[in-house]
């Protein structure tokens, strides 16, 4: 109940929330629209054209993100540590508590991805993987779009989806129900922000798995480390065996 309680001290509040959904939103938005005026004009971009546009896009999105958390902390006057993380003993510490938190959450992940595959063939659904996946394993991908997309799975996304995800939302729903119930509803929104049906159930099982490991560990840098291996290791493993968990 003490670490639970930890939530309640970070800052954050509804209306944070909001005005960051509304940023992001308005991003998504905007990357849609550009698609349609694209489609519209009947503009077909190469190959190496539509993978330096993906790259912009998520370039952008992760400086957009960093963006609007960084003047929301502003706005609330406290710092980074007030915001994120308890004090920590040091960092080689913390961090060492991420790769032991990602060791133990592995067994139920791998549970709930068997799970979910026999269900998805029980009612004959296709477990197709990730169109970022089937292009980071395309012999044709260039050098650089593949060290980008590792850059972007064991950097990028871990730090901004675990500072909105566990560092802002969880703390919000926290504050408006019980910690079981936030933990439930952000790994659930974690899961269908994916949008990658085939992969609800082991993006949930993630998504529970990164919370307690906040909650547990008081520590954003925590979760962001469980987030960095499990992507990166299923990056790999995708890469040389074209059939691992869907990395986030």
């Amino acid at each position: 109940s003490k670490q639970c309680g930890l939530l309640l001290t970070r800052p954050w509040r509804w209306h944070d929330g909001m005005q960051l959904l509304l940023v992001m939103g308005s991003f998504f938005a905007a990357m849609i629209l550009v698609a349609q005026i694209m489609d519209r004009c009947c503009i077909i971009l190469s190959d190496n054209a539509e993978r330096a546009l993906m790259l912009l896009e998520t370039v952008l999105m992760q400086v957009v993100a960093i963006a609007a958390i960084e003047h929301l902390r502003r706005r609330h006057r406290q710092t980074h540590m007030e915001c994120f993380s308890k004090p920590l003993p040091s960092l080689a510490r913390t961090l060492g508590t991420g790769v032991v938190f990602y060791l133990a959450m592995m067994p139920p992940i791998i549970a709930a991805a068997l799970g979910s595959n026999l269900v998805l063939r029980f009612f004959n659904i296709p477990g197709e993987s990730q169109d970022m996946l089937r292009g980071f394993a395309d012999p044709a991908a260039p050098l650089w779009f593949r060290g980008y997309l590792i850059i972007l799975a064991v950097v990028f996304a871990p730090i901004v989806e675990e500072l909105i995800f566990r560092g802002i939302a969880l703390p919000i729903a926290a504050r408006r129900s019980s910690p079981v119930t936030a933990v439930v509803v952000v790994s659930l929104l974690f899961a269908l922000v994916h949008g990658h049906l085939p992969a609800l159930a082991p993006l949930f099982t993630v998504g529970v798995c990164l919370s307690l490991g906040y909650i547990c560990s008081g520590s954003v840098i925590v979760p962001m480390t469980m987030h960095a291996l499990f992507n990166g290791i299923n990056l790999m493993l995708f890469y040389l065996c074209y059939d691992a968990i869907t990395p986030l």
